[in-house]
């Protein structure tokens, strides 16, 4: 077994929106194909033009788009039946610019799609 220490670096911001707004932005400016019906159709193009034209139609107007999403708080709310904490991640990405990525450094694939993390806490909703 091989352990790798890497480097690595996390922007972070607190924001003072309420947590839904910040979520529907996010959510407003990436992409969001139905994620089934995307990767069965990038497996039948039959060349890198057509997956190219694929891939853009599928992002938004950042460039990206939402791979998965995930709400981390439900099952905490579930449990306790509590409205909070709310905490969302999502797995957003462009998947050319991953390919490159990947191309150049396999290992990459650890790290994209990136995660984006919006977390609802006492200060503000931190992301």
């Amino acid at each position: 077994m091989t352990i790798a220490v890497v480097a690595a670096e996390r922007f972070s911001l607190t924001c003072y929106k309420p947590f839904d707004a910040v979520v529907a932005a996010l959510k407003s400016a990436i992409g969001k194909p139905d994620i089934i019906e995307f990767f069965d159709a990038t497996r039948a193009v039959h060349s890198f033009a057509d997956l190219e034209r694929l891939v853009h139609r599928a992002l938004g107007r950042t460039g990206l788009m939402l791979f998965a999403e995930f709400d981390l708080g439900a099952d905490l709310r579930c449990e306790t039946g509590s409205r909070t904490p709310n905490s969302m991640r999502f797995l957003v990405g462009k998947p050319l610019i991953m390919k490159e990525m990947f191309k150049h450094v396999p290992d990459a694939g650890f790290y994209a799609p990136v995660t984006v993390l919006i977390d609802e806490c006492l200060d503000g909703v931190h992301i």
